[in-house]
């Protein structure tokens, strides 16, 4: 039996969903004929609490998604593939599964369900403004780690510049800007 690896794809396929994309194609630059790659999308669903319909406070009925954002979750999915293919993936090694509900708990579910050998999920870093909505919402990779029924490696992108890093860069892409078209500034 072929063994596989979950990966996890977010909406839009951000800069997270790239690098975990990256880790996958090396790793399966040298493990290729053993593993499998499952693309998961998971469409988030917005959840309602409803007193009226005789529920208690916090008991949460999942809203229903839009044709749209089943499109999109297909269109990220189609994505994800082409790129690990570009990456010499075949295609006979990706599959691709599109499920409903709370990402971090779809994700531990479905590596239940098929058995993965491991999950691989995007992280989106320490930045200040990740921190905060970490503190609100929560972190769903943490959470997959913490749920998992086996290894997780989450792939984090590259800090940001410090705005001070900033300045020095604008300060030399500017410098450079203008020596290159001085004559037609003067």
């Amino acid at each position: 039996m072929n063994k596989r690896i979950l990966l996890g794809i977010d909406t839009s396929i951000s800069p997270q969903t790239q690098g975990a994309l990256g880790a996958v194609s090396t790793f399966m630059e040298q493990a290729a004929p053993e593993f499998h790659v499952v693309l998961l999308g998971v469409i988030p669903v917005p959840y309602m609490t409803s007193p009226s319909l005789g529920m208690y406070v916090g008991h949460l009925l999942p809203m229903s998604i839009t044709p749209e954002q089943r499109s999109q979750a297909e269109d990220d999915l189609r994505r994800a593939r082409t790129e690990l293919q570009k990456a010499g993936v075949s295609a006979e090694q990706i599959e691709v599964l599109i499920r409903v509900g709370i990402p971090a708990e779809e994700i531990v579910k479905v590596a239940k369900e098929l058995q993965v050998t491991f999950i691989v999920v995007g992280s989106h870093g320490n930045a200040l403004r990740q921190k905060i909505r970490r503190f609100f919402a929560g972190s769903t990779s943490r959470r997959v780690l913490q749920l998992a029924p086996c290894p997780v490696m989450i792939v984090s992108t590259p800090n940001t510049p410090r705005p001070a890093d900033l300045v020095t860069w604008y300060l030399e892409a500017i410098t450079v800007y203008l020596q290159q078209h001085a004559d037609v500034l003067m």
